[in-house]
């Protein structure tokens, strides 16, 4: 940041440099721009009109052709049901019937053959309106009078057929009026109606057609009556409007009646059909392109009046939007109108690209020579051109003006050139001279207060003064000050906060020089802060000291001149601050260097200190040691005497010891004598260190060749307790034992404390009491002895006296008295980092422990850790390899297993304890309210090793809190067989002679199939491995089972497939009503027929046929008996062929409505089932019939409901799942053959 000021600032004159003329180039192109702008417009104009006619004549055509399109749309739709209600009602059974219904007023009154003509007439209506359901609402034959005879009506959901008069059409309805004087013979008369329904108007035609007797046109008996929704007439729209040939966009198609009214109406219609209503109403007749105001619509329609009816003269109309239509005719004007305009563009751009080569030179001299000029203004000079440069109009006068200027600037600025040049060089010699002495100096006091001294001489400065960056960077303290003005800166302890509103606070805080060069300026924006005791300060400069890219100081220098420091002279000062800083820096790291080789001489001689006592306690060293002459004794100095003479032991500047000689009685220590003890004294200092050293050197030698010999030894063991062995080996010789105690890994607190420790491994050298030889799988609870409580992962645990040792409890002393230990140490086992358990070595005599043995018991921990880890880690390899064989073998037996036998002798393979037994058991019969089965059936049993096949059905009850709900075994054991009150489980296995016995749940997905037991006539405990052999073993056991279940049941459904097949050929190839009804019979029977021949028994059953009259649907009021047949032949037929059925005793149609699966009723006896109870009478008629089990299918197709098949037996349950969808299969064959059979008849 640099801010300079001052008070007679010098007023600079400026050139004022006009802009030229005109040139010619520019003038040329302006002309042609005008000219090309005038021809752009004419052409414009005239190629907007004439497109716009083009277009508008090519959619007169298209909206013609598009009303053409819809008018044959319509007529091709009405077609269609015209033809065929004049078909009907030209066909001779509805002439007949229609001849017939002259003088009947009742259907009771009907012969067969009336029957008959009403029936075929009636499935001629039902096939019709069939055809097309979201087309036609009805059909029916209304006489002269009004009377509706005969009827077929679409609902939702079904078909309605009405035989009776359904209802009389008063004989004032417009329409019955309208056909008795208008309707002619052979020609459709049509009447469009508007209905309400559902609250919205629906556009209904009504097509009659008059009926006559045969050989006889001129007399018309009724009308056959076709109803027809016409919002089908809505997709025809939508057709047109999807096809290419007539799709315009935002075009709107409506067809309305006679009164203006919509009869049908284009998808998402966005006018107000009011206002449509009120426009044609005033626009009659047909339209073309006729402009419908405010609304931005033309609006074309077409007349269709080519029926003969009640307000049929229909008015087609399409409306378009005329902004969308042109739309495409503007765009395509405006593309080429832009491509005009962009020719003539590039045509100008091209005439100025020709001039410019011509004028270029010119141009690039005049720019190039304003550029100096410009660039020439910023240089600030004592005196400049008073003269305003007069700027002549063209590009030849500016050169020559701009050239003069420039000659007598250059001359100006090499005067001022040199003078600048000329101080640099001085100001640069001087800071060499300060940076020179300061280099010599390494007190930073006297360096700091020479460099600020030789500043304020040399460069005539008035104050200097150096300010340091404290240690918490908060504040710049200062701490150097030149002359009297700074000592009493110094004595007030001066300092200014880091990032302040001062020079100082703005160089520590940004780290880049400030210049402040006029003082008295008063502005907010100025970091300048006064101070009192260098009040003549006029300009100051503030330099940052900066050491390893951080800002530890500010060099700051003030003047009485204002304006006393330039931007360029800040690299002279710069440099000088560089080399002030890196002058700081090298005295701080000297003043560091020299502290530190002070700590490190006070750091030996503690550490000597230390040393020597230890070696005095470990050596058993005496006080002091007296030399005769003869011999060296420890003892007590003699007392000391004036005669003798003392002289200090010091080993690395520590004073250890001293020497006193004494001499003979009478004699004196010369001064030669004294330096020769002294030189001794020396020598001794170096000869005992080097003792004490190597003495040290090989006590670590021997602790480590006792650990390295251990190594050895663990590395060889292949047991735990050949561990122990090695253990007590090489480091003890008078132990009793060893123990390895590890702890258990899923039994800890929550302070990650484990809660019980296991004895896993037993060494014992002295003989034990009988019955403690071995204490494995000994468990012992940490949290009951103090002593495994205080017990550290980092450090062993010792016990002298277990007798007298307070932290040992009673339980913990019997543990110890059986492994024959009056002492003991405790070292810990840790693995990776983690404590896994501990050692103990056991000693018969209380004993105490050195501080060898403490470092090798401390030592051992690691390696015993990871040897122990790598022998446990063994083993459960070992013992996981062979239970993975076990598991392999087995996995291959039930994989290949043909039978129960096989699964059950997997188990076999796998097991190593001949007490156990194992069996399996398949889970069947009807399941309780939980889902599990009831029964359960023992199929494999093994006794001794040896498998044995058995078939024994015995109750299950699985108790609502049993573990095999979750999928886990159930143990059941009997602890005190003497006891009679036992639980029903105990109970069961005592009566097998067992004692144990865990029971593993069999799952497919989540539905219980078998169960497997394990057995033993012993208490027996399952370890988690067996856990999980046995659980691995029972997951393949159910899948296995589940596979062979799979394949009998895709046999099963292979078997029903053949079966089908074979009965659906026998159905379809049938000639006739009875050839069908035998077939269909046949195939329902056969497997009641083939289960009575292979159990040798025989149960009463039956098949009845029922169909719907008079008209195929569920609820058609009677059932008419089409087949009956019994497996006994002697049986008495329930019904007679052809009776008819009241719907009411017989509801099949009513039961077996909406199903799409056979209705079985198993029990018919059981009053609760929530069918039948709402049919009193059918079960009544069922149980007079000696009936238990009923099986309905209905015969239907897609639309028609043509009655139901019924099969009947004298058992309850006779009919399974499988024989249901055989049923419904076979039922649906039927309906197809029956419908096939009806069409060839008709």
């Amino acid at each position: 940041m640099t801010q300079s000021t001052s008070a007679n600032q010098r007023q600079e004159t400026r050139l004022n440099i006009q802009p030229p003329t005109a040139s010619i180039q520019n003038r040329v192109i302006w002309r042609l721009r005008l000219l090309f702008i005038i021809i752009f417009a004419i052409v414009a104009i005239f190629i907007f009109l004439n497109r716009q006619n083009t277009a508008i004549d090519v959619f007169v055509r298209f909206t013609q052709g598009s009303l053409s399109a819809v008018e044959r749309s319509i007529n091709d739709h009405l077609s269609d049901p015209i033809v065929t209600v004049l078909r009907l009602a030209n066909s001779t059974t509805n002439r007949l019937y229609a001849q017939g219904l002259v003088r009947l007023t009742t259907t009771a009154q009907f012969n067969a053959t009336m029957n008959r003509l009403q029936t075929d007439m009636l499935r001629s209506f039902d096939d019709i309106v069939s055809l097309r359901r979201n087309f036609y609402n009805g059909i029916r034959y209304i006489l002269r009078d009004g009377r509706v005879w005969g009827e077929v009506i679409n609902l939702p959901n079904e078909t309605r057929i009405s035989a009776e008069v359904s209802r009389t059409i008063p004989a004032t309805d417009p329409l019955l009026t309208a056909l008795l004087s208008r309707a002619r013979v052979g020609e459709p008369f049509l009447n469009l109606e508007r209905v309400i329904v559902n609250d919205e108007p629906v556009n209904i035609l009504k097509i009659n057609v008059p009926v006559t007797a045969l050989g006889n046109t001129a007399n018309i008996f009724g009308f056959t009556q076709l109803e027809i929704r016409l919002d089908v007439l809505n997709s025809a729209i939508n057709d047109i409007l999807t096809n290419p040939l007539a799709r315009q966009e935002g075009r709107e198609i409506v067809l309305v009646d006679s009164q203006n009214q919509i009869i049908a109406i284009s998808p998402n219609f966005s006018l107000d059909p009011d206002q449509l209503n009120a426009y044609l109403d005033g626009n009659p007749g047909e339209l073309l392109l006729s402009e419908w105001r405010d609304t931005g619509y033309v609006v074309s329609t077409t007349v269709i009046d080519d029926y003969v009816g009640n307000n049929m003269r229909w008015r087609v109309v399409i409306l378009d939007n005329w902004s969308l239509v042109m739309n495409p005719t503007i765009v395509g004007s405006a593309l080429i109108i832009s491509l005009i305009a962009l020719m003539l563009l590039s045509l100008v751009l091209l005439i100025g690209l020709l001039l410019s080569p011509i004028l270029r030179p010119l141009n690039i001299i005049n720019n190039s020579l304003q550029r100096l000029v410009r660039d020439n203004q910023h240089i600030a000079l004592n005196s400049r051109f008073t003269t305003e440069i007069d700027v002549q109009p063209d590009e030849v006068g500016q050169i020559l003006t701009t050239i003069d200027y420039l000659g007598r600037s250059l001359k100006q600025m090499n005067v001022v050139v040199d003078e600048q040049f000329r101080r640099r060089n001085r100001e640069l010699e001087v800071a060499t001279r300060i940076g020179r002495e300061v280099a010599n100096l390494y007190d930073i006091d006297q360096l700091l207060n020479r460099a600020i001294s030789l500043i304020c001489t040399e460069f005539g400065f008035y104050h200097a003064q150096v300010f340091l960056v404290d240690d918490a960077r908060m504040n710049a303290v200062l701490r150097y000050s030149y002359g009297k003005a700074g000592e009493k800166l110094l004595a007030q302890n001066f300092k200014i906060p880091v990032g302040s509103e001062s020079v100082i606070g703005m160089v520590t805080g940004k780290g880049q020089p400030v210049i402040v060069n006029d003082t008295r300026w008063h502005d907010k924006s100025a970091p300048y802060a006064q101070n009192p005791i260098l009040t003549d300060t006029r300009a100051e400069l503030g330099l940052p000291l900066r050491s390893g890219g951080q800002v530890i100081g500010v060099l700051d220098i003030q003047s009485r001149t204002t304006n006393a420091f330039k931007e360029e002279d800040l690299p002279v000062y710069s440099l000088l601050a560089d080399q002030l800083a890196v002058a700081i820096t090298t005295a701080r790291l000297l003043s560091q260097t020299e502290k530190r080789i002070q700590q490190i001489d006070s750091l030996n001689k503690q550490l000597t200190r230390i040393a020597w006592e230890s070696a005095e306690q470990r050596m058993q060293l005496d006080s002091s040691y007296v030399y005769n002459l003869v011999d060296v004794q420890p003892k007590a100095p003699p007392p000391s005497t004036n005669e003798a003479f003392q002289t200090p032991i010091i080993i690395r500047g520590e004073h250890i010891g001293q020497i006193m000689a004494m001499p003979d009685v009478g004699q004196e220590m010369s001064e030669g004598d004294k330096v020769i003890l002294q030189a001794v004294a020396s020598r001794v200092a170096l000869a005992i260190e080097n003792a004490r050293l190597f003495q040290e050197t090989q006590n670590s030698l021997a602790e480590t060749s006792t650990l390295y010999q251990l190594s050895q030894y663990l590395n060889e063991a292949d047991t735990l307790e050949e561990i122990l062995q090695s253990i007590i080996i090489s480091m003890t010789n008078d132990a009793s034992g060893g123990q390895i105690w590890m702890f258990n890994e899923t039994e800890i607190e929550e302070n990650g404390t484990p809660i019980w420790s296991e004895l896993v491994a037993d060494y014992a050298i002295t003989p034990r009491a009988v019955g403690d030889e071995t204490l494995t799988r000994l468990r012992v609870r940490i949290a009951d002895h103090q002593f495994l409580r205080d017990a550290k992962s980092d450090r062993i645990s010792l016990i002298n006296n277990a007798q007298q040792d307070a932290r040992v409890d009673p339980l913990l002393a019997t543990i110890l008295e059986r492994l024959n230990a009056r002492a003991l140490v405790l070292i810990p086992i840790s693995v990776r980092g983690l404590w896994r358990g501990f050692i103990t070595i056991t000693f018969p005599q209380p004993r105490q422990f050195s501080d060898r043995e403490g470092r090798i018991f401390s030592a051992l921990s690691d390696q015993a850790g990871v040897a122990i880890d790598n022998r446990l880690l063994l083993r459960q390899t070992e013992e996981e390899v062979a239970r993975n064989e076990n598991l392999y073998a087995a996995s291959r037996i039930i994989n290949t297993s043909q039978s129960a036998k096989d699964l059950v002798y997997a188990a076999v393979a796998t097991n190593t304890n001949p007490a156990l037994s194992f069996a399996l058991s398949l889970l069947e019969g009807e399941l309780d309210a939980t889902g599990w089965p009831t029964q359960a059936r023992m199929v494999a049993r093994s006794e001794h090793g040896i498998v044995h096949e058995i078939d024994v059905l015995y109750p299950v009850f699985i108790t609502p809190d049993s573990p095999m709900r979750l999928r886990n075994p159930e143990i059941i054991i009997d602890e005190t067989p003497n006891n009679p009150n036992v639980p029903s489980p105990v109970k069961w296995i005592r009566a097998q002679g067992y004692r144990f016995m865990a029971i593993f749940p069999l799952f497919s997905a989540n539905q219980p199939i078998a169960l497997f037991h394990i057995t033993s006539n012993q208490l027996y405990e399952l370890q988690a491995t067996e856990y999980e052999v046995y659980r691995a073993l029972t997951g393949q056991m159910s899948s296995q089972i589940q596979i062979r279940r799979l394949l009998q049941t895709a046999q099963s459904a292979l078997d029903e497939t053949s079966r089908l097949y074979v009965a659906s050929r026998a159905i379809t190839t049938a000639q006739d009503f009875e050839e069908l009804y035998t077939a269909a019979v046949e195939h329902l029977a056969r497997p009641f027929l083939l289960q009575d021949a292979q159990t040798k028994s025989s149960a009463a059953f039956g098949i009845a046929l029922f169909l719907a009259w008079p008209y195929p649907t569920a609820n058609a009021p009677y059932l008419e008996v089409a087949y009956e047949w019994h497996n006994n032949p002697n049986t008495p037929r329930q019904f007679t062929l052809g009776e008819r059925l009241s719907a009411d005793d017989y509801p099949y149609g009513r039961i077996s409505e909406g199903r799409d699966t056979t209705v079985v009723f198993d029990n018919i006896i059981q009053a609760d089932d929530p069918i039948l109870k709402h049919e009193p009478v059918l079960r009544t008629r069922l149980l007079e019939a000696g009936i238990w089990s009923l099986a309905i299918a209905p015969i239907r197709s897609r639309v028609k409901w043509f009655g139901v098949i019924a099969c009947q037996h004298e058992r309850p349950r006779a009919f399974n799942e499988q024989y249901a969808r055989f049923m419904m299969a076979l039922a649906d064959q039927i309906a197809i053959a029956l419908d096939n059979l009806r069409l060839v008849e008709e």
